[in-house]
């Protein structure tokens, strides 16, 4: 199964450049995939996390192997990422409602990563149509809400599977409640990303601390190696332990591979071969390798 991407989204609104590289190798020490930190040009709320820190930011995340991922809050914000060597966009809400915006990420060709936030359904899908249009890098749609936090009871999971159905892309959740359950739970609904806030020095009710995220990574990372492949495989101790408990077809006398087996050619004995209810698919049909009496007929996957 692939990985879950993992992206730790800095909330801290007035972070300086030191504190985005502390964030940055933070981040990667506790299991991030991606780090993420807000981008704005707007004079009544600036970053001080400006275009000129972007590239040498960029080397710090490489440096510490994970991908950085500024959040641009505006037009102009974009526009100035767009221009820059970042690997994917990773754009919030209102710009995913803003053709403009959406013109200056699809004309990079870079995947995007967009919130949903408190876009209508009617507008993401005529977002998703018109990147597509557009001929835009890939697009993987956030189920989020508010950028505060958001009640449990309200983040409706199951909206990432109406989300993917509706606009053909891949899906994820950015998880605003108090806890890391929603986020658990979204990787085994499907979430291929997940975003939590997270805070270095000014907690949220929504936000974990650098440590609680480790956490949050660790149990995501357990959950996907159980999560399995979604198909029924029968590992070698399953085939043991079957030997031992069930009863099945098996060879009543000497086949040769390749010889259409008839029924007389078989038995019910223990041994953990093919059940007797799929007879008939074994009957009529060359056998796939040689039997020798009360050897167990092959299972059929």
């Amino acid at each position: 199964m692939k990985s879950t991407v993992l992206i730790a989204d800095l909330q801290d609104r007035y972070h300086s450049a030191a504190q985005a590289q502390e964030f940055i190798r933070l981040a990667a020490r506790c299991g991030a995939t991606a780090a993420s930190l807000r981008f704005c040009t707007q004079q009544q709320a600036p970053s001080p996390i400006g275009a000129p820190h972007i590239a040498a930011l960029g080397e710090e995340a490489e440096r510490a192997g994970v991908l950085l991922l500024p959040t641009p809050w505006d037009l102009t914000a974009l526009s100035q990422l767009c221009q820059l060597s970042v690997p994917l966009l990773h754009l919030p809400g209102h710009l995913l409602a803003d053709p403009q915006a959406l013109e200056l990420a699809a004309a990079t060709g870079r995947p995007i990563i967009a919130m949903a936030g408190l876009c209508t359904m009617p507008e993401l899908k005529a977002a998703a149509s018109y990147l597509k249009q557009l001929q835009a890098g890939p697009l993987t749609v956030l189920q989020s809400g508010s950028q505060g936090e958001v009640p449990a009871d309200r983040a409706n999971l199951r909206a990432m599977v109406l989300l993917k159905g509706s606009l053909q892309c891949s899906v994820g959740y950015a998880d605003h409640t108090r806890s890391i359950e929603a986020a658990i739970a979204a990787v085994a609904i499907g979430a291929e990303v997940v975003q939590k806030p997270v805070h270095l020095d000014s907690p949220l009710p929504h936000t974990l601390s650098m440590e609680e995220f480790a956490g949050l990574a660790a149990a995501i990372r357990r959950l996907g190696g159980a999560l399995g492949t979604g198909r029924r495989d029968l590992i070698e101790q399953d085939l043991i332990e079957r030997s031992r408990t069930y009863t099945g077809l098996a060879a009543a006398r000497p086949i040769a591979a390749g010889q259409t087996v008839t029924a007389d050619d078989l038995c019910v004995a223990a041994g953990g071969g093919l059940s007797p209810l799929l007879a008939a698919a074994f009957i009529s049909a060359p056998a796939p390798r040689d039997y020798a009496p009360g050897d167990p007929i092959d299972l059929i996957s």
